[in-house]
């Protein structure tokens, strides 16, 4: 995005997906990046099904580049009580 806005990249093992933990690891993620920074982005492959994930946890799409996507999240003003 630009040289303010830091990149998030998480995984989780396959055997461990659907669980409940990259959820949980997210919203810790986005708790940190709160206290210092005003947004943060990720790109994903627009075919995963964590793009649904993302989008519960506020982010948006800003671009698509062939199979990848951009996804933008803004702090929100209520940041304290989000998670």
């Amino acid at each position: 995005i630009d040289a303010l806005t830091p990149e998030l990249s998480v995984a989780v093992r396959p055997e461990a997906r659907g669980g409940g933990i990259g959820t949980q690891l997210l919203r810790l993620l986005l708790r940190r990046a709160d206290e210092s920074y005003d947004r943060v982005s990720l790109s994903v492959s627009v075919q995963n099904p964590a793009v649904r994930l993302y989008e519960r946890l506020g982010f948006r799409s800003v671009a698509v580049d062939g199979a990848s996507m951009t996804m933008l999240r803004t702090k929100p003003a209520d940041s304290a009580s989000r998670f």
